[in-house]
């Protein structure tokens, strides 16, 4: 049986708690970007990884910690971008 594309993707959402309370894209899980720092995040290597924030300061935090723990096809993508271009989002 082959997975599906979006099973085969992992949403990321590096800011806060209270951000990812207020509106986060669906699908998304909350690591903010202090929980990269303590070494937390647990991902699946073999899937691909989009991480975001709201303006990329975050998420290319992010991507490089993700980078030098030996994980690949890792993208960013900018929250606002997201809104401004009308694509679903949770709230």
């Amino acid at each position: 049986m082959m997975e599906s594309e979006s099973e085969n993707i992992q949403i990321v959402d590096v800011r806060d708690k209270e951000e990812f309370t207020e509106s986060h894209i669906p699908g998304s899980v909350n690591f903010p970007l202090g929980e990269f720092a303590l070494g937390s995040v647990m991902l699946v290597k073999k899937k691909s990884i989009i991480v975001y924030c709201n303006s990329s300061g975050r998420s290319y935090g992010a991507y490089r910690k993700l980078m030098r723990l030996g994980y690949k096809n890792i993208y960013q993508a900018i929250f606002a971008d997201w809104q401004e271009q009308g694509l679903p989002i949770s709230l």
